[in-house]
């Protein structure tokens, strides 16, 4: 039901809004994977809240809170980079086609 109210958001909500979705979403994070140590700090790295447009409109979604950018925008901006070594190692039998998904 959160996932579905953030993808519905069509106003730019105030901050007290912004930080009950964010709450909301950090919870919800943390019950859809597991409550350790790393994933919550990973979902203390994301918020909700506005963001600008490359036209100038504000809208609002999940951002990296310390960049204000969509996370969104940031994976759309890794598609199609190599695939991290790291990742590779981790999950060799991960495709790069798999990896710009």
């Amino acid at each position: 039901m959160l996932l579905m109210k953030l993808a519905s958001l069509n106003v730019v909500p105030d901050i007290a809004a912004s930080q009950d979705l964010t709450g909301r979403f950090r919870q919800a994070l943390l019950i859809f994977s597991s409550h350790s140590d790393e994933n919550a700090a990973c979902a203390d790295e994301l918020d909700v809240g506005p963001f600008s447009q490359m036209d100038g409109t504000v809208e609002a979604g999940v951002r990296v809170r310390a960049l204000g950018r969509m996370v969104s925008n940031v994976l759309w901006n890794a598609e199609g980079c190599p695939m991290p070594i790291q990742l590779k190692e981790a999950i060799p039998e991960i495709t790069q086609q798999q990896w710009n998904a």
